[in-house]
């Protein structure tokens, strides 16, 4: 890639020099806006194509990646029709990073409507083509000229009249086509490793769980004979194990704090509904323990601890552990195998909460050797320490690869190289 051969200056704050050539104008002179359909709970669920926020969020709007439904009329999907070459931006979130999110039509969707809280841009002919769109309003410009024009009370909402003023850099319909063309096979090559490296940290993930349950509950002796738990989640384990209900092996307790209690530079751990572990300037508990949710994400957030530390009063705190039960090998137990009890007798796809009966009468298999559960602890330590440490490599080679695709727009489609024919 290479420069332009002059540049003239944009007249815009914020926006350097742009190639000679361009043309920079406002959204308003490119098209029409309008707001989404707005309706009740009982309008969705049932009818025809629906582009929901999400579908906007993520960049998927296409007949295969919209799954809502609306019982639309014809008035309906007239005025918020979804047409081949359309712009539709996020409207309101909580965040302003969250809005103004952009993502384009690239073939009609007949019959469709669109979301409230998204308004849609539909071009005018030959001024702007729906390639260079797709990748022109995920650019650096339309962030910064949005945060300066959008203020926050509780929720981050855009107006027409601020998405009107937007500046938009204009090359040429055969210049925009150009550039849409060299970043489709750019980012399509990026696109696909940054698939191969999720593949592989899915595959690393399923890899860690299941050496995590297969440990637990058959220990490192492939050896060994097994017998039946009696149970059906925990299946067979060692023939010398035994199994026993958590409320006999440890003492089970919730904190005492709310959430609002944390101080951001406290020197103790504060254990919160939430894999995040945040500080707190008070301890109510010191020594080795083993912590899980008792609301929201249930069976899916656990934390070990040895010290000081202080708990939110939705969390359990599983301590005091009797000389029959590690506590480090309890950890990995547990974080295998709740989520399965918590399910049983559970109607629910989702597990919302927990009472302490449950994990009082939770079933641990344990072995008599004492020194065999602190092995296993090790084992696994040292096992899922080179998994996270191969994990996080791969994904700070996504999080690469994805800047990378960024700034490689972002530089494209404001004119700071120039894409060859």
């Amino acid at each position: 890639m290479e420069n332009y051969n002059s540049y003239k200056d944009s007249g815009i704050e914020f926006i350097n020099a742009i190639p000679k050539g361009w043309e920079i104008t406002r959204l308003k002179n490119l098209g029409f806006l309008q707001n989404g359909v707005s309706k009740g709970k009982d309008y969705f669920g049932f009818g025809f194509p629906f582009v929901s926020y999400g579908n906007i969020y993520n960049d998927t709007i296409n007949l295969n990646k919209v799954k809502k439904l609306a019982n639309s009329t014809d008035e309906d999907q007239k005025l918020y029709s979804v047409l081949e070459g359309d712009v539709f931006f996020t409207r309101t979130s909580e965040t302003i990073d969250e809005i103004g999110v952009s993502a384009t039509a690239l073939q009609t969707i007949f019959k469709a409507t669109f979301s409230g809280f998204v308004i849609r841009l539909r071009p005018k002919k030959n001024r702007i083509y729906k390639g260079f769109t797709k990748y022109y309003f995920q650019g650096n410009i339309n962030r910064i000229f949005l945060s300066k024009q959008i203020n926050i009370v509780t929720r981050a909402s855009l107006s027409q009249s601020i998405l009107n003023n937007l500046p938009v850099l204009l090359p040429s319909i055969e210049e925009q086509t150009q550039i849409a063309n060299y970043l489709d096979a750019k980012t399509t090559v990026i696109d696909k490793k940054v698939t191969l490296l999720q593949q592989k940290i899915k595959h690393y993930k399923a890899y860690r769980k299941t050496l995590i349950d297969e440990t637990v509950t058959k220990g490192l002796d492939k050896s060994v004979k097994l017998k039946d738990s009696g149970i059906n989640w925990i299946g067979n384990i060692p023939e010398h194990w035994r199994v026993r209900r958590l409320k006999d092996l440890s003492i089970i307790s919730t904190g005492d704090k709310n959430s609002e209690d944390y101080d951001i530079e406290g020197v103790y751990p504060f254990f919160v509904r939430s894999p995040n572990i945040k500080r707190i300037n008070s301890f109510s508990f010191e020594g080795e323990a083993v912590l899980t949710v008792g609301d929201g994400d249930v069976g899916k957030v656990f934390h070990y601890i040895n010290g000081k530390f202080d708990v939110h009063q939705r969390v359990y705190c599983i301590r005091k552990f009797k000389g029959e039960l590690n506590a480090k090998y309890f950890y990995y137990y547990l974080s295998s195998k709740f989520y399965n009890q918590a399910m049983v007798n559970n109607s629910n796809s989702i597990v919302n909460s927990i009472r302490l009966p449950l994990l009082r009468n939770f079933e641990v298999p344990i072995s008599k050797d004492i020194n065999e559960q602190q092995q296993i602890a090790d084992y696994l330590d040292a096992k899922t320490s080179t998994i996270d440490k191969i994990v996080k490599n791969i994904e700070t080679q996504i999080a690469t690869l994805k800047e990378l695709r960024k700034t490689l727009i972002n530089e494209v489609v404001t004119g700071k190289v120039k894409v060859s024919a």
